[in-house]
């Protein structure tokens, strides 16, 4: 089990998509807001389109109005396409006025019935559906600052795996219940390996379905994603071909990663057991990758 690190840039590529919207007056006192997109995905479907119109912003003040920063046109992202470091920009070094902001939210078209928002699996496409009152989980309540002095970049994980539940017949629709992270990009740093084939043949790996957990802290004992107890902070699928891996914008500090080869047996709603193997600790150091092979 090798851990190296190395240096890496962050925001350096990705399709912008950008409008100008309405907000409060932006010609002084005002700093550069890029904001990014990525996700920690989720077994047996093969595309999670999300159609984003926007972001609604709170300043802290209580004075202060909630505004909106529109899209021209409603932008599809496959999310699924965005593991590890992979990203997209939602908004790239737009101008917002200087000051602490006590939450932001992603505004996300989601009806039931229709495919705004989609999924793709089974050779099919199927109307990913957020119910009435969810959209109060896409609102990150986080607070945040932006200077009028320097860029703020914060990247958002939309983690899949927590958040999509998959239909119960008669019922056709997905159900998105939204599961964010919030983290600021210049504080975090990523984790990326492989998994060997010794590995993957050990004889408690019994399933076919690869992924690497991630939990923070030193010597955490790996739990699955069942809403009780230890939950894992972000996953990764595997690559089909390299067994590569990626845990991308973790805010620095210590976590335990471990490999399972039954992931798809994880339901957000249910209890299993999963089979770990690897347990270790590895530290995120910001603006660094973290290799471990397993």
């Amino acid at each position: 089990m090798l851990v190296t690190t190395k240096t890496v840039g962050y925001l350096v590529a990705g399709a912008l998509l950008i409008s100008c919207g309405s907000g409060p007056d932006l010609s002084v006192n005002d700093g550069g807001l890029t904001l990014a997109i990525t996700d920690a995905a989720v077994d047996d479907v093969s595309a999670v389109w999300i159609e984003f119109s926007g972001i609604e912003f709170k300043p802290l003040s209580a004075s202060a109005n909630q505004f909106s920063i529109d899209f021209d046109a409603p932008k599809k992202i496959n999310l699924l396409a965005l593991q590890g470091s992979q990203f997209e920009l939602l908004l790239d070094n737009k101008p917002i006025e200087a000051g602490t902001y006590s939450w932001m939210r992603l505004k996300v078209n989601a009806l039931e019935n229709t495919q705004d928002s989609y999924i793709e699996a089974n050779g099919g496409s199927y109307s990913l559906y957020m119910p009435s009152g969810s959209e109060s989980g896409l609102r990150l309540n986080r607070s945040f600052s932006i200077s009028d002095s320097s860029d703020t970049y914060i990247t958002i994980d939309f983690d899949l795996r927590k958040s999509i539940t998959a239909p119960q017949l008669p019922d056709v629709n997905y159900t998105l219940k939204p599961v964010l992270r919030q983290i600021m990009t210049k504080r975090s740093g990523h984790i990326q390996g492989t998994v060997s084939g010794t590995t993957m043949n050990d004889a408690s790996c019994t399933g076919t379905s690869y992924a690497v957990y991630a939990y923070s802290g030193q010597n955490v004992e790996p739990d699955d994603v069942d809403n009780m107890g230890v939950e894992p902070i972000t996953t990764s699928l595997l690559t089909d071909t390299t067994y590569q891996y990626g845990l991308g914008f973790l805010p620095e500090g210590d976590y335990t990663i471990s490999f399972v080869c039954d992931a798809t047996n994880d339901l957000p709603t249910s209890s299993e057991i999963l089979n770990y193997i690897g347990t270790t600790h590895v530290t995120v150091i910001a603006n660094q990758t973290t290799t471990h092979d397993f």
